[in-house]
């Protein structure tokens, strides 16, 4: 591609929901969305490149971007660095301790103290992409993640106050690493099955950072029940017509936001 045009960028994390988890892979029906790998750009057609995982399905970057382009007219340009079954205690910088483990022990370390702290891999990833834009070289970064952190078994739990703060030390993070006040949008992400459709403790502290004005609020995406699900609804990824939805509900949330 010897030139691309780019009206809209937007950073996309969290875990597999934000990635390539989708049931089948999807394309851009404009053509106007680009995605970025860390290298070079391509059309957004799935599977998404950069992500920190082994995803290679569909995603809802394509319904995204094309639903975002209708509402703006101008092109849009994404670049995805989620990695799947992540807790947000994944996400941390490096050596930031915390008491119970997630329920994946990649990306986390334990202490001699009986404690767990990130290794950074997630948060260095998130950083190089973040730097390979200048300072407000994209509009914000969009986070769906919390899954890993609903509704978990006994050991693996944090509680919601314990979910903002970590949420808030990453985001603060991000900020003072890359020296400008970079928007985020929070995703109310909890949703597993039929049977566990979303964490009240979550959820209130997904919303909680947004009602404080530390970052915008993303879509509800635990609205998005069994008929929006794999598996013939008994899964937690999308989908085709929840990858279509997931999509315009996160158009909706960015297009308020820029033309208030």
């Amino acid at each position: 591609m010897s030139h691309v045009g780019v009206g809209e960028v937007f950073i996309i994390a969290g875990q597999s929901n934000s990635t390539n988890y989708g049931e089948s892979r999807r394309q851009t029906r404009t053509r106007m969305i680009s995605t970025f790998d860390g290298t070079s750009w391509r059309i957004a057609d799935d599977p998404q490149p950069g992500v920190q995982d082994s995803s290679t399905k569909g995603s809802f970057i394509p319904a995204f971007g094309d639903a975002l382009y209708e509402k703006l007219h101008v092109p849009v340009a994404v670049a995805c660095v989620g990695a799947g079954s992540t807790s947000v205690r994944q996400w941390l910088p490096a050596h930031h301790t915390f008491a119970t483990q997630p329920t994946m022990t990649k990306f986390v370390t334990a202490t001699p103290d009986g404690k767990w702290q990130s290794t950074g891999q997630l948060f260095e990833g998130l950083l190089l992409r973040i730097r390979q834009f200048p300072p407000n070289g994209f509009r914000a970064i969009l986070w769906h993640q919390g899954e890993s952190d609903a509704n978990q078994k006994e050991g693996h739990t944090v509680t919601g106050a314990e979910y903002v703060m970590m949420l808030k030390d990453l985001i603060l993070a991000t900020r003072h690493q890359a020296a400008w006040d970079i928007p985020w949008f929070i995703a109310q992400a909890t949703y597993h099955s039929p049977d566990d459709v979303s964490s009240p403790n979550i959820r209130a502290a997904q919303a909680r950072i947004a009602e404080e004005g530390f970052a915008f609020e993303g879509p509800d995406t635990d609205r998005l029940g069994r008929e929006y699900r794999e598996k013939n609804g008994t899964g937690v990824h999308f989908n085709e017509q929840g990858l279509e939805a997931h999509g315009k509900l996160w158009a909706d949330k960015v297009a308020e936001w820029l033309n208030p």
